[in-house]
Protein backbone atom coordinates (compact mmCIF):
# COMPACT_ATOMS: atom_id res chain seq x y z
CA UNK A 1 0.00 0.00 0.00
CA UNK A 2 1.27 3.47 -0.82
CA UNK A 3 0.99 6.10 1.87
CA UNK A 4 -2.15 8.19 1.44
CA UNK A 5 -2.00 11.56 3.22
CA UNK A 6 -5.09 13.45 4.38
CA UNK A 7 -4.71 17.11 3.44
CA UNK A 8 -5.47 18.77 5.74
CA UNK A 9 -5.09 16.25 8.56
CA UNK A 10 -8.36 15.00 10.03
CA UNK A 11 -9.12 15.75 13.66
CA UNK A 12 -11.36 13.55 15.79
CA UNK A 13 -13.87 15.38 18.01
CA UNK A 14 -13.36 14.57 21.67
CA UNK A 15 -9.95 13.02 21.01
CA UNK A 16 -7.45 15.86 20.53
CA UNK A 17 -4.57 13.37 20.59
CA UNK A 18 -5.95 11.71 17.43
CA UNK A 19 -4.76 13.56 14.38
CA UNK A 20 -5.31 11.45 11.27
CA UNK A 21 -2.67 12.04 8.64
CA UNK A 22 -2.59 8.69 6.80
CA UNK A 23 -4.84 5.71 6.07
CA UNK A 24 -2.79 3.79 8.64
CA UNK A 25 -3.77 6.40 11.25
CA UNK A 26 -7.40 6.01 10.11
CA UNK A 27 -7.19 2.23 10.56
CA UNK A 28 -5.85 2.63 14.10
CA UNK A 29 -8.63 5.13 14.84
CA UNK A 30 -11.31 2.73 13.56
CA UNK A 31 -9.88 -0.09 15.67
CA UNK A 32 -9.91 2.12 18.78
CA UNK A 33 -13.21 3.96 18.34
CA UNK A 34 -15.30 1.66 16.13
CA UNK A 35 -16.37 -1.06 18.57
CA UNK A 36 -19.79 -0.30 20.00
CA UNK A 37 -20.68 2.28 17.34
CA UNK A 38 -23.67 1.95 15.04
CA UNK A 39 -22.10 2.56 11.65
CA UNK A 40 -20.28 -0.19 9.76
CA UNK A 41 -16.70 0.48 10.83
CA UNK A 42 -15.59 -3.16 10.44
CA UNK A 43 -16.28 -3.21 6.70
CA UNK A 44 -14.42 0.07 6.18
CA UNK A 45 -11.47 -1.21 8.22
CA UNK A 46 -11.38 -4.43 6.20
CA UNK A 47 -11.37 -2.46 2.95
CA UNK A 48 -8.57 -0.22 4.18
CA UNK A 49 -6.44 -3.22 5.10
CA UNK A 50 -6.90 -4.72 1.63
CA UNK A 51 -6.47 -1.56 -0.49
CA UNK A 52 -4.09 -1.95 -3.41
CA UNK A 53 -4.20 1.25 -5.45
CA UNK A 54 -4.25 5.01 -5.05
CA UNK A 55 -7.73 5.49 -6.50
CA UNK A 56 -9.20 3.19 -3.85
CA UNK A 57 -7.16 4.90 -1.14
CA UNK A 58 -8.78 8.22 -1.99
CA UNK A 59 -12.27 6.68 -1.87
CA UNK A 60 -11.53 4.98 1.45
CA UNK A 61 -10.20 8.23 2.90
CA UNK A 62 -13.49 9.90 1.98
CA UNK A 63 -15.36 6.92 3.42
CA UNK A 64 -13.45 7.32 6.69
CA UNK A 65 -14.37 11.01 6.88
CA UNK A 66 -18.01 10.10 6.18
CA UNK A 67 -17.89 7.54 8.99
CA UNK A 68 -16.53 10.17 11.38
CA UNK A 69 -19.23 12.61 10.23
CA UNK A 70 -21.99 10.00 10.72
CA UNK A 71 -20.71 9.29 14.23
CA UNK A 72 -20.46 13.00 15.07
CA UNK A 73 -16.68 12.72 15.39
CA UNK A 74 -15.45 14.80 12.45
CA UNK A 75 -13.78 17.94 13.74
CA UNK A 76 -13.74 20.99 11.47
CA UNK A 77 -10.15 21.81 10.42
CA UNK A 78 -8.62 24.77 12.19
CA UNK A 79 -8.18 27.98 10.22
CA UNK A 80 -4.86 27.82 8.39
CA UNK A 81 -5.02 24.02 8.09
CA UNK A 82 -7.05 24.04 4.89
CA UNK A 83 -5.14 22.64 1.90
Amino acid sequence: MTVYFFEPAVRVRGHPERVIRTLYDAQRCLQALGPGRAHNWERLLSQMQAVTNEQLESKLAEGFKEWLRAEGLLETPLEGEMG
